[in-house]
């Protein structure tokens, strides 16, 4: 890349000392450049000025304490004497300031990447989100392509999984959702109040019937390592009345499972999960 935000030191790249841990929260070394990031967000180096409205608005959602009836100058300083205190509240800012600021995230996506956060920039660069394999990135962009409701769930769902607002169960419903918005109508489109559940029903079993792209270990295009995969995500273990009792899944669950669905999607997509015979 050429912003250099995949730049090693020489004594790593030589050997000379380990590569850098990644950083949770904000380190000493980034507080200086996210507070720059900021300050251009808040209009401090604009010709237009500051931005006091938005200010005013990213206060109020991460609920930063401010004294009196501060504007300009004197209101961003409260903000970032805020973050520069409470380095959770810190990412909570430029969270925010992501999703009220406009299109502003490229040069912060640069500066975490480069600084060894574990925190970046989501694809639509309205949020942070946890760093991803690039190649596991890759695979959700091409699944989320498409301006339709796969696509929206698939992008809450890892939302969901990977923002600053975790929520595994509510991430594992929307993958379900995304599943759904693809097979259903492929596989039961007369359903009454189809779910996931008819799904893996009609398709269990039903070799006669419906093929998967892949011929399997038998050569027969059985379906049944693809209802395999969907009775992993089938049900979201929060429900109540799953055979084990109801549980809320884990994180490292919940990422798993909307990594299976954006491979679901993607297949359906293509053709690739499954045909009639």
């Amino acid at each position: 890349m050429s912003d250099g935000s995949e730049w090693k030191p020489l004594s790593v790249r030589t050997g000379l000392r380990p590569a850098p841990a990644m950083h949770e929260g904000v380190p000493e070394h980034l507080v200086h450049p996210l507070s720059y990031w900021l300050q251009g967000v808040f209009g401090y180096r604009t010709p237009g000025g500051m931005n006091n409205e938005l200010m005013l608005r990213i206060a109020s959602a991460t609920e930063v304490r401010l004294s009196g009836r501060s504007v300009g100058v004197d209101l961003q300083d409260q903000i970032l004497a805020t973050c520069e205190r409470e380095r959770d509240v810190f990412l909570d800012v430029l969270d925010a300031a992501l999703r009220f600021g406009g299109s502003v995230g490229a040069s912060l996506r640069s500066t975490l990447e480069s600084g060894n956060s574990v925190w970046t920039v989501s694809p639509n660069g309205r949020s942070l989100e946890r760093r991803v394999d690039a190649a596991a990135l890759e695979s959700f962009g091409l699944a989320t392509t498409p301006n339709d409701t796969a696509s929206a769930e698939l992008s809450e769902a890892w939302s969901r999984a990977y923002g600053r607002a975790v929520d595994p169960s509510d991430a594992w419903d929307h993958a379900i959702k995304a599943v759904e918005a693809v097979l259903i109508p492929m596989v039961c489109p007369g359903q009454s109040k189809p779910t996931l559940g008819h799904v893996v029903g009609a398709l269990r079993g039903g070799a006669p019937t419906w093929q998967m792209v892949l011929p399997g270990p038998s050569l027969d295009n059985d379906p049944t390592p693809l209802v395999a995969m969907l009775q992993l995500l089938w049900p979201n273990p929060d429900r109540h009345g799953t055979p084990q009792g109801s549980r809320s899944p884990t994180q490292v669950e919940a990422r798993a499972v909307v990594h299976l669905a954006v491979t679901l999607v993607q297949w359906a997509r293509d053709g690739s999960a499954v045909t009639k015979r």
